[in-house]
């Protein structure tokens, strides 16, 4: 065979491969070009593979006569297939990355004959076991698994990958214990585990992994001592063991403030003095409890206003960090920054804000993971707590007045400890509209009594005060610009909240009222959600529940995630006030109602449901629309023209649904659209 019917049956033999793995993953390629001629539709040239969002194939391993595809990246693509098992008719690729896509099925079997560097499905629906014959691969030096829904055992045919830097698993239903062979990864330099049912010991292997730097072992099911080798691993940056079930004689004697080390509740014992109490689980009070109220000016320096003493939280440690200022108080802070490891965990306002208290909203503290603080040896009792409600989105401050909702709640402390949990729950982009833009912050914290406490020694002021308190769950996006200030409005209430005390003045920054002073003529104004966790050991699902009396103020739903399984319902078409409505990932069906179409949005999102049939022309009646996400359903059906007359819209988000035909003129009217996905649309 001569070299140009050679080069034939290679093209025609990896271009009939590619349509069958296009056609399983839900990409559309042009194969009117060559694969592997770098041009636009196989070489994205406006991204790089470091990219977050990137759609590239490339080759090499080239000869005299033709090239091989070596890579296949195609990351945040919203493909909705399977994995195929043709990719192993590419004989020589190397690397396999597709990550944070909506891929489903299993791990094919097939792959395991490929002599992959690189294989990473992170953020899929990728279900089954981890396929042994993965450990054929010896030339793997990635395997990135982590936040799908694998599960059963971590096989023992992982240990025969020697050349293995990295192994992640996070976010899966991975169950048992680490098999022995992990011993041989001895190149091993990143291993993470976190928030999987593993149980079992650390195993004594792991002292083989003397290369190791980031060693995660968060969040699972682990009991028995700590190895006393750990701390002559020489190239470890980051240990974190937090939140497990360990025990025997060799604990830590503190939670190693500013060290490598994440230990902060590591231990199960809540009785034995033996342990400091930030390694036993829900901080117990080694002592008196004395203590009613707690005020704290996070990321910025000690303050007082009026009676109220707030301490100094000026700490810039991380990413494993823990500090217990007394023993009226303690924080913690976990994770790194995905594209900065230096990025500070403190920020700080430049602008002049023309308000009462504005010490308390000058600094902020902040955590790219988990930020929690922990009132310490307080007296039992109720406190009654806020939940608050703000719009995030700066532009649209900047515009005018947000105010904020106060909901009341009441949360029991029973052990004598109170934890205020801050969680980026992992949802959304961290690099909109810069890098590292995502995480908790929070300016102030203040905690005070619902009952009349006992005043030991010199603290003999006794007055019933209320708690206030911001907890910010699953941010998306933060940013501080010159001149506005944004996620400042967590503030102490006091008094009752007497009409005398507001966060802000003029028609700034928000109020904040008793949920029982609000009436008909109050303006609710929310565009973003803050979600209040009070940790206190009792369920707090019931703080969601707004009574009868107030239900006509309700301006936002979010139910995510919640597995609810019905359809969605008219009736919300009667909550005139509403603005937001969140059902994201839930196993709803039906049809979008029309009926919504009289609400005053401002978001929509159904991502990840089971909406069938079209997307009503009416939605383009929704004028305050400023975010319309319907990506990731059973949608089918052209884009209606209607929603052109949404000239306030922003996102636009309908990928992965049958939705066919060509994008209507109209849609030209969208002049402020800055995120568009669309569907299967016909080219025109």
């Amino acid at each position: 065979m001569d070299d140009d019917m050679m080069f034939l049956f290679w093209r025609w033999r990896t271009v009939e491969a590619l349509k069958k793995i296009g056609s399983k993953l839900g990409k559309q390629w042009d194969f009117t070009v060559d694969p592997c001629s770098g041009t636009s539709g196989w070489v994205d040239h406006t991204t790089d593979e470091d990219s977050m969002r990137a759609a590239n194939v490339t080759c090499g391993n080239c000869n005299a006569t033709y090239c091989h595809i070596t890579s296949i990246i195609l990351k945040r693509q919203n493909l909705t297939g399977s994995l195929p098992d043709e990719l192993a008719n590419l004989t020589s690729l190397q690397s396999i990355i597709l990550t944070r896509n909506y891929l489903g099925g299993t791990i094919p079997v097939a792959w395991k004959s490929l002599p992959l560097i690189t294989l990473s499905l992170q953020g899929n629906r990728i279900s089954g076991s981890i396929p042994e014959e993965l450990g054929n691969i010896t030339t793997l030096n990635e395997l990135v698994l982590d936040d799908n829904l694998l599960q059963g055992s971590i096989p023992s045919s992982i240990g025969k990958l020697r050349n293995l830097e990295r192994l992640l698993l996070t976010a899966n239903n991975l169950t048992g214990g680490l098999p022995k062979t992990l011993g041989n990864l001895k190149n091993l330099t990143q291993f993470r585990l976190d928030s999987n049912p593993i149980s079992g010991k650390i195993p004594s292997f792991i002292v083989n992994w003397s290369k190791i730097q980031l060693l995660v072992l968060r969040n699972l099911s682990i009991s028995g001592e700590l190895p006393d080798y750990i701390g002559g691993m020489a190239y470890l940056k980051f240990f974190d063991i937090s939140y497990n079930s360990f025990n025997g004689s060799n604990a830590p004697p503190d939670c190693h403030r500013g060290s490598n080390l994440n230990v902060v509740s590591s231990y199960s014992s809540t009785n034995d003095n033996k342990f400091a109490p930030c390694l036993r689980r829900n901080n117990p009070c080694p002592g008196i409890a004395k203590y009613y109220n707690l005020f704290i000016n996070c990321g910025g320096p000690a303050w007082t206003i009026g009676e109220d003493e707030y301490q100094g939280n000026t700490d810039t440690e991380g990413p494993s960090y823990y500090n217990s200022y007394n023993d009226k108080w303690a924080y913690s802070s976990t994770g790194s920054f995905v594209h900065n490891d230096n990025e500070p965990f403190l920020a700080t306002n430049v602008s002049v804000l023309n308000m009462s208290n504005p010490e308390l909203y000058m600094t902020a503290r902040l955590s790219p993971l988990s930020l929690k603080y922990y009132g310490l040896c307080l007296q039992n009792g109720n406190y009654t707590g806020k939940k608050v409600l703000r719009d995030f989105n700066i532009e649209k401050e900047a515009k005018g007045t947000g105010q904020a909702i106060v909901k009341s709640f009441t949360a029991n402390v029973s052990d004598n400890t109170l934890e205020i949990h801050f969680q980026w729950a992992g949802k959304g982009t961290n690099v909109i509209p810069e890098t590292n833009v995502y995480g908790p912050l929070v300016s102030a914290i203040s905690v005070t009594p619902d009952f009349t406490p006992i005043i030991y020694d010199s603290l003999s002021n006794r007055k019933e005060r209320k708690l206030s308190t911001g907890a910010i769950l699953g941010l998306q996006g933060v940013e501080l610009l010159t001149g506005y200030f944004t996620l400042r409005q967590i503030k102490a209430a006091t008094r009752n909240f007497d009409a005398a005390n507001k966060l802000g003045e003029e028609d700034t920054w928000p109020l904040i009222c008793n949920a029982r002073l609000l009436d008909g003529q109050s303006h609710v104004y929310s565009f973003g959600v803050v979600m209040l966790e009070i940790a206190s050991g009792l369920s707090n699902t019931h703080l969601y529940k707004t009574s009868d009396d107030f239900i006509y103020l309700l301006d936002w739903i979010l139910l995510k995630r919640q597995n609810l399984t019905g359809s969605l319902p008219d009736e919300l078409a009667n909550l005139t006030s509403l603005q937001s409505i969140d059902l994201t990932h839930n196993y709803l069906g039906g049809t979008i109602p029309v009926a919504w179409t009289s609400l005053p949005l401002i978001t929509l999102s159904l991502l990840g449901n089971r909406i069938s049939g079209s997307i009503p022309e009416e939605l383009g009646n929704i004028t305050t629309l400023n975010v319309l996400v319907l990506e990731d359903n059973l949608l089918q059906g052209s884009i209606p023209s209607g929603l052109g007359k949404l000239r306030n819209l922003e996102q636009l988000l309908l990928s992965a649904n049958n939705l066919t035909g060509g994008l209507p003129k109209t849609l030209g009217n969208l002049k402020n659209l800055t995120h568009f996905e669309g569907n299967r649309l016909e080219r025109k």
